[in-house]
């Protein structure tokens, strides 16, 4: 019987052995597997703030176009307003100087 101790032993440690290298490569490659999670967080996170930062650039562009069709949009209504009226456009325009004591007060 003494003879199948060592026998047994060896199992042991061998077992042993096996069940560290499992562990140890386990732990590994969960230490992996949290550092690619981890970086793609990060990748994604800057994803998202590249995203709002082109959301709130369009958001601007859309309030100047719409301040600029506003605009144009007056001024179309303001020629059908003078067509409506027939109104004539002037193409000399002549400006009065202000002279003499009466104007300037």
């Amino acid at each position: 019987m003494s003879v199948f101790k060592p026998q047994k032993q060896k199992e042991k440690k061998y077992t042993l052995k096996i069940t560290r290298k499992i562990i140890l490569f386990s732990i590994i490659l969960m230490g992996l597997f949290y550092l690619i999670q981890t970086n793609s967080l990060a990748v994604e996170g800057l994803k998202i703030t590249d995203f709002e930062k082109q959301i709130e650039k369009i958001k601007k562009e859309n309030k100047q176009l719409e301040i600029e069709f506003l605009q144009l949009q007056a001024t179309a209504k303001i020629k059908q307003a003078g067509e409506e009226l027939k109104m004539v456009k002037v193409d000399n325009l002549k400006y009065l100087e202000e002279t003499g004591e009466i104007a300037v007060k």
